[in-house]
């Protein structure tokens, strides 16, 4: 059974920067793969899959299953076990069909007490992007392309015929430094796409006797996205507590508690995000299709340029500051404690009662606020409005869940 099971130390994961434990795992145990869909904070976390099974992993956190091990700190964590087939996993049953990853957390140390700091800060932005066109660039080949449907359709008979969409005034202007004449040269990938920031801090204490143990810690982590108005953080809590009320007698107990806080846009980036904005209009598709040859702004409004399929305008700079906002407000609280017995007539003999709390609450805040724009099409500059439609005005949507679960367990080992 020993090739089913892979296990590794929990200082093995800090060797690595990252926000979470499952961007950790992958690469580092064999038998897990992983796939991340988005790099946007808070939602940044991998799917895993323990050799390629097409089922969820199971996850258990000191021995009480839990839903995802996304919200634990690093520094916490003193080792990770994986199940990774039928026979080892059996005991957990059939919901572990996928396998099961075991997270063990740190405890305490007989000795005196042991204050550890740990802090890191790094920097995200898009590690690959194409190198699109300039204004000029986009106007000659826009130019070429047309004179060359027009020769194909047989419209005109020769190059000499053709008559400029761009024309050499207007590719002047795209360059003289003058926004306000309804040209200019503008860079959206680099508008848009900036250099995001994560920082993390952990403070731990540890000490214990031959009675008592104790390990408490805590931590923070903060995101700031590499497109604007995108942020998130986590505050993490952990206390756990090993005391010997007897001389058979042993009693545990565990909390541990987590807030995040996350704010988005209106609109989404794509990616993993859920609604009608991913794909056609989120921000990262707005942004390549915005024409590079129209300023950022134009008589006082955000410019766009307009979607030939769809004729949606298309202003991601509108979408990140002007479309409202999404708050996400999250609180996890867990408690386990157990109670063992050595049976002292019998060498070996334990019995052992448990239970784990588990209470969660997410609250949502949704803004959307829509927005004006000017949109350059067919050669000319129109007014436009926000792609999602203005016909609701402004929308306010709050919404809240609870979630609470209650686990008992006990048994005798020998």
């Amino acid at each position: 059974m020993t090739s089913a099971v892979s296990a590794m130390k929990g200082d093995e994961l800090l060797k690595a920067p990252s926000t979470n434990v499952s961007q950790l795992l992958a690469g580092k145990l064999p038998g897990i793969s992983s796939v991340q869909e988005s790099g946007e904070p808070g939602l940044d976390q991998a799917s895993l899959r323990i050799r390629g099974s097409i089922n969820a992993v199971s996850y258990v956190v000191d021995g009480f299953p839990v839903d995802n091990i996304n919200d634990i700190d690093p520094a916490d964590i003193e080792s990770v076990s994986v199940l990774k087939d039928g026979a080892s996993a059996a005991v957990y049953g059939l919901q572990a069909s996928g396998g099961v990853i075991i997270v063990t957390t740190k405890k305490g140390e007989k000795g005196k007490t042991k204050i550890t700091y740990n802090a890191s800060l790094g920097a995200s932005l898009n590690a690959n992007f194409p190198e699109f066109m300039d204004g000029p660039q986009f106007a000659y080949y826009y130019n070429v392309a047309q004179m060359m449907d027009q020769l194909a359709s047989g419209a005109i008979a020769s190059d000499a015929d053709y008559v400029p969409y761009f024309t050499k005034e207007q590719v002047e202007m795209m360059t003289n430094g003058d926004p306000t004449d309804g040209w200019d040269n503008v860079n959206y990938i680099d508008k848009v796409f900036g250099t995001g920031f994560t920082q993390k801090h952990n403070i731990t204490v540890q000490a214990g006797s031959e009675k008592s143990k104790y390990f408490v810690s805590f931590g923070y982590l903060g995101q700031e996205g590499n497109i604007d108005n995108y942020s998130y953080n986590r505050y993490n809590v952990r206390a756990n507590v090993e005391s010997q009320l007897a001389r058979d007698f042993k009693f545990t107990v565990g909390l541990s508690g987590v807030l995040s806080n996350r704010h988005t846009p209106g609109l989404g980036t794509g990616g993993s995000d859920m609604g009608s904005e991913t794909g056609w209009l989120s921000i990262a598709n707005q942004t390549i299709q915005m024409h590079p040859y129209l300023p950022e702004t134009y008589n006082g409004y955000w410019t766009a340029s307009q979607k030939k399929n769809t004729g949606l305008p298309q202003s991601p700079l509108a979408a990140i500051y002007e479309s409202g906002y999404k708050k996400t407000r999250g609180m996890d609280v867990n408690a386990n404690m157990a109670l063992s017995y050595d049976v002292p007539w019998v060498k070996g003999l334990q019995l052992k009662a448990s239970g784990s709390f588990d209470y969660s609450t997410s609250m949502n805040k949704n803004l959307n606020t829509p927005f004006n724009l000017m949109a350059y099409t067919d050669g000319q500059w129109k007014e436009a409005v926000d792609p999602r439609g203005v016909g609701n005005g402004v929308s306010l949507g709050e919404g809240t869940s609870y979630y609470q679960h209650l686990t008992g367990q006990a048994g005798a080992s020998y």
